[in-house]
């Protein structure tokens, strides 16, 4: 060593003595930044922070709109009025009454299963707690994050849930009105759409960017019609609550009955287990399983009206 050859050099000097100095920085040992910082080897160890700094994932919005209840089939089955050809009438003293009809139809949803899967070393899940509360938060809501696509878009082939917009009536001018170049116009006929369908809608969902070109809207003057940006309103229109969610497309829309209209089924709520499967054991790894079962149940598809806004919210009536 450098150091003990240096002790001999001073000890016993008898002429020249060569050494060998270990050819290192004195503040890499090894280096401070990047793959190869080693806090206890180095001279300006670099500073860890606390914590770790996690994705940010949409927030689930339809199960706030929607009523929920639970299974305990996998299949949902229900009885749906399909039609009613109403005669009653006046009828003249000893006249024949005449007959009104009804028919019914039974109708199904299927249970979807949701799940996905972690791998991780039982050595990295002992070691960082802080591991494990992360796998947890982040793996559900991944699965939330699903589940609101399936409830919005889901085409319900295969394992997919039938989702609102697959279900939902087209939106179409009731008759005697145009559909105007305004978004705020659409939206309102839509409302009345529903209404005419003996379906007052209970909720609007819209994109955040379709939101934000809303309420962006300003009149003649140049006053935001939507109120003052500096009062504390809630978001809604016309008395409904509007939810802004990133899982609908932007353009498209959302208006419905959401309080009668449809219905959450859970077969199973969100469960996270841990297990050692296959090779686990020996390897020291663990397998990580987060999934729910779950179904959604549209009553009747006029309770819920979906179109596409107008390309210009701009286009605003202004006064």
């Amino acid at each position: 060593m450098a150091s003990d050859a240096a002790r001999d050099l001073k000890s016993s000097f008898q002429g020249r003595v060569r050494t060998e100095m270990e050819r290192k920085a004195l503040t890499t040992g090894p280096a401070t930044m990047g793959a190869t910082t080693s806090a206890g080897t180095s001279l300006i160890p670099a500073m860890r922070l606390p914590g770790i700094d996690m994705i940010r994932l949409p927030q689930p919005t339809l199960r706030s709109l929607i009523p929920s209840g639970a299974t305990s089939s996998p299949i949902i089955e229900f009885v749906r009025q399909k039609s009613f050809t109403n005669k009653a009438a006046p009828v003249a003293e000893g006249a024949a009454k005449p007959y009104s009809d009804m028919s019914f139809e039974l109708s199904r949803a299927n249970v979807a299963v949701i799940a996905h899967l972690f791998k991780a070393s039982k050595q990295a899940l002992d070691d960082a707690p802080e591991l494990v509360s992360i796998i947890n938060a982040q793996g559900v809501a991944g699965l939330e994050q699903v589940e609101e696509y399936q409830f919005m878009y889901g085409d319900g082939t295969g394992a997919n849930i039938l989702g609102l917009m697959k279900q939902a009536t087209a939106f179409a001018a009731p008759a005697g009105l145009t559909v105007s170049d305004a978004a705020l116009d659409t939206i309102r006929m839509a409302m009345l759409q529903a209404s005419l369908s003996l379906y007052p809608a209970t909720g609007i969902v819209l994109h955040e960017i379709d939101w934000f070109r809303i309420t962006s809207v300003k009149d003649g003057i140049g006053r935001y019609v939507l109120g003052d940006p500096q009062s504390v309103a809630t978001r809604s229109l016309w008395g409904l609550p509007v939810v802004v969610s990133n899982t609908i497309r932007q353009g498209d829309f959302l208006v419905g009955a959401f309080a009668t209209g449809a219905q959450i089924f859970d077969r199973q709520s969100v469960a996270v287990e841990v297990a050692t499967v296959g090779d686990d054991f020996e390897k020291n790894m663990v397998t990580v399983r987060i999934e729910e079962r779950t179904g959604l149940v549209v009553y009747r598809q006029q309770s819920f009206i979906t179109g596409t806004l107008p390309p210009d919210a701009t286009a605003e009536k202004k006064s």
